[in-house]
């Protein structure tokens, strides 16, 4: 069952660069609201690998991939904020996993039964990655409980994927 499917190892190769995107005078005003809701961007291809129980899997996230960092809500701050550096690698591959879920959950339907299940293990890699960034791993089980239940809560319609 998949629910019992546990995240072994998680690796990112090579390590990823990432660049803050700071907003010029010259820039439009389209590119002002890209990076201000897009700041970091990724300067090198990085391949991401994960093995659990019963399978591995691969993808490539692409140099150029921006993301906004970790969205955690302002009453949460205590925890971490979305610009945190701990956060930030975690944030990269999770975000890059839903933005695009479609096309790996396609890619690999072989593997995963249902889209929950996908679902579920982007939040196992986001907890386990931030592990490897050196967050306390009651911090990392809580930070990953926590976005596995607004995936499959409040962001559940999201998760609507053809099969």
């Amino acid at each position: 069952m998949f629910w019992k499917n546990k995240v072994r190892e998680v690796s990112l190769d090579p390590s990823p660069h990432v660049h803050i995107r700071v907003i010029d005078d010259e820039d439009t005003l389209l590119t002002k609201h890209e990076k201000a809701d897009k700041p970091f961007k990724l300067l090198n291809d990085v391949s991401l690998r994960v093995n659990t129980d019963e399978y591995f899997f691969g993808v490539t996230i692409p140099r150029g991939y921006t993301w906004n960092g970790a969205d955690i809500p302002a009453p949460c701050w205590w925890f971490g904020s979305s610009k945190d550096n701990e956060f930030l690698i975690p944030s990269l591959v999770h975000d890059y996993l839903l933005e695009y879920k479609t096309d790996i959950f396609e890619r690999y339907s072989f593997l995963f039964e249902t889209p929950e299940e996908y679902r579920r293990i982007t939040s196992l890699v986001f907890r386990e990655l931030c592990k490897q960034a050196g967050i306390s791993t009651l911090k990392a089980n809580i930070a990953g409980f926590c976005v596995d239940v607004y995936q499959g809560t409040i962001n559940r319609g999201a998760w609507n994927i053809e099969q």
